[in-house]
Parts: C-alpha cells; sequence; structure tokens
C-alpha cells in the first residue's frame, strides 16, 4: 500500500481529503447522491453506512473518524500482538489533529423577570489566533457549560442563538434555533449543528477566538393544580377579594386565569368562575385564537404573543414577592413580567405561585390604593 503524502488545507490544517480519495479509489467508500427525505443530498458510503458529505475538506467528525479508521487498517499491519495497539494509536493521532480540545467559558450571563429568563453566551478562552475547531464539539461543549447555569430540577425551554464572522468577507453568519424542551435538548443540538453546517459547507474555515453562542434559556411554569401548601402570608393575599384562585388539574391555568378576565362581563361569568365546562370551551378558544398549544405551560417568551393577538398588556406579579401594599410607587419593579413594546390600555393582572397563575380582578383594590 503506498503511502499518502499529507496535505493542508488554506488554514494549515492537516486534510483527510486525500485519505478519502484513496478509499473511493479502491472502491472501499462510494460517493452518491441519494433520496434523503422529501429531497436529494450527498453522501458516502463506508460499509453500508451513510455520512453526508458535498466535497471538500469539510467533513463531519464521525466521518473523519470512520476515513482514518478504514485506511489503516487497510495498510500493512505488522505482528498479531501488536497490530491492534499500533492501529489504536496511528488512528488517534491522526484524527488527534482535526479535533483539539477546547476550553469554553461562560462569557456573559442576562438575567431577566425574577430568574425565570437568562441568556448564557460561551466563548472559547485560550486559544491562538488561527486555531481552528470543529462546530459540532464546539456547540456539544458550549451547551453543557451554559446549562450549568439552570438548577436541575427546574424545567425549561431553550434556544440557541450563533453568530461568527465570515473568514472570506461578507456578512457574518448567524444561525437561530427553535424552542425546545429540557427533554429534547438533543434534538436542539442537532438542528443547531445542522443550519450551522449549511454555512459551513462553502465557509468552513471559522476561527475559535471568533466563535461565540448564546442559550436562551426560559422556565416553564408547571401550570399544576396549584394545591401545594401556603404559608399564612400567601393565604391572606389569596384570600383578598381582589383575586380569584384557579383551581385546575392540567397544564392550563394561565389560559384558566385569562379567560376570566377576558370575558369579565360574559352572561355565564359565574359558571366560569366556578370552572363549569364554559370556562375549558372559552380558554381553548382563546388558546387557539393566540395560535398557541392546549395543554402546553406557556412561558414567558410567550406571552408577548398573546398580547399582541389580544391588543393588551398582560402583568404578572409574584405571590413571593409582593410590593408594599397602599403604594404604586415601585410596583413595576416587583413585575416577573411586563412588555413594554405592545401598546395597549387593556391590562390584565396575573398572580403567578410556584409556577401556577391565578388572576386579579382589580389591582388598586389589591395593591389598597385609591
Amino acid at each position: 500500500m503506498a503511502m499518502i503524502k499529507q496535505e493542508f488545507n488554506s488554514s494549515g490544517i492537516p486534510s483527510v481529503k486525500p485519505y478519502l480519495d484513496y478509499l473511493l479509489e479502491n472502491g472501499a467508500a462510494k460517493h452518491v447522491t441519494v433520496r434523503w427525505g422529501q429531497s436529494y443530498r450527498k453522501v458516502i458510503f463506508i460499509e453500508g453506512k451513510r455520512y453526508q458529505y458535498k466535497g471538500g475538506d469539510n467533513m463531519n467528525k464521525n466521518l473523519k473518524k470512520k476515513i482514518v479508521q478504514l485506511y489503516i487498517s487497510m495498510s500493512e499491519k505488522p505482528s498479531n500482538s501488536k497490530s491492534k495497539t499500533l492501529k489504536d494509536n496511528a488512528a488517534t493521532k491522526i484524527i488527534g489533529a482535526f479535533h483539539k480540545r477546547i476550553k469554553l467559558k461562560i462569557d456573559k450571563v442576562d438575567v431577566s423577570m425574577k430568574g425565570k429568563v437568562k441568556s448564557v453566551r460561551v466563548v472559547s478562552v485560550g486559544v491562538g489566533k488561527n486555531q481552528y475547531g470543529n462546530i459540532e464539539a464546539l456547540i456539544e461543549s458550549a451547551f453543557r457549560v451554559a446549562q450549568r447555569e439552570m438548577p436541575s430540577p427546574k424545567k425549561y425551554e431553550v434556544y440557541t442563538y450563533l453568530k461568527f464572522p465570515s473568514q472570506k468577507g461578507g456578512d457574518d453568519f448567524e444561525v437561530r434555533g427553535s424552542k425546545f424542551t429540557n427533554k429534547n435538548t438533543k434534538d436542539m443540538l442537532v438542528q443547531i449543528v445542522g443550519r450551522a453546517s449549511d454555512f459551513l459547507q462553502s465557509d468552513h474555515e471559522v476561527l475559535l477566538k471568533d466563535f461565540q453562542i448564546t442559550f436562551n434559556f426560559i422556565e416553564i411554569p408547571e401550570g399544576g393544580s396549584g394545591t401545594a401548601t401556603v404559608s399564612r402570608d400567601k393565604l391572606s393575599i389569596l384570600n383578598k377579594t381582589s383575586v380569584n384562585k384557579v383551581t385546575n388539574n392540567d397544564n392550563n391555568c394561565f389560559w384558566y386565569a385569562l379567560v376570566m378576565l377576558v370575558y369579565a362581563k360574559h352572561p355565564q361569568i359565574k359558571q366560569i368562575k366556578m370552572g363549569r365546562k364554559i370556562r375549558e370551551t372559552l380558554a381553548m378558544e382563546l388558546c387557539s385564537h393566540c395560535g398557541m398549544e392546549w395543554n402546553k405551560s406557556v412561558s414567558f417568551d410567550e406571552i408577548p404573543m398573546v398580547e399582541e393577538q389580544l391588543q393588551c398588556n398582560i402583568m404578572v406579579l409574584d405571590i413571593e414577592n409582593i410590593p408594599i401594599l397602599r403604594t404604586t410607587s415601585s410596583i413595576y419593579n416587583y413585575l416577573m413580567y411586563k412588555n413594554s413594546n405592545v401598546k395597549s390600555s387593556t391590562q390584565f393582572w396575573l398572580l403567578h405561585d410556584q409556577d401556577h397563575y391565578h388572576y386579579i380582578t382589580n389591582i388598586k383594590g389589591f395593591l389598597a390604593v385609591e
């Protein structure tokens, strides 16, 4: 087997492409176009497995690893006793050239809505000005670092924003992910890596010193039954005539609270407050009108969509952090949620209690002010 001369890409990083070319020339691999979902993609077939590959030096780490391992296995083998050790060492040495261990740190944390929303920015540290890294490994490692900012028992949603400058001129690359729950973060990583890779197919030279990624965490209110034990202070608040408690056994307490404010003058408001069937019917209609999913907890960053649809302002107070009664001078400092972008004379006040919503019918009466 002829030795392959090591080549380097324009960034000075060792290229795996000559090894792939050798496998293709010797029939150990095939580069073909296959149907992939509703479209077609170019892939490399090696030993019955397929790997996405559009061409050039840009390859995912699994393909690189497979190419190196197969190339080594096709080379002349030494004695059986040392064969496996030498093969593993050689593969580790070659692959190591492409996947250097990168240190990451949290660069900035923005907290809002009383700690319910966190924006965590992660950057690489201690890297040379011409050092490059694997985008998939970077994103996965960055998320593990950012995730430390969220208490483990809490349920949350998270979405990602990735930005890096093009090394060949032109506009910066911006990659935005969809929202995923804490149970589906693997899907989130797959999505953001895929979207970033689409940009990198044509311009894969991303300097580590330019790498930064932001993870936005939004704590999800459970929307439970609200039957947890409360303190005497809480009881005195919940027993105020200006507060109406919401009782339910699903994840729709936000809609049940809101529907009683929106339909305050409904002819059957008494039945709605009693939790009769009409409450659920109207709440489901309200949820559908806002384009939201029924029986799914509403996170704080989704409330603006509700405000836009209903042309109202929704204010959320925290039962654990109620302002001093008989004054309104600092009430806005106590809000868990307030959106200044929607201008409306219609205001609805909600009371947040341990991931559950109640509603306030009279904010002045609640604060005991004229």
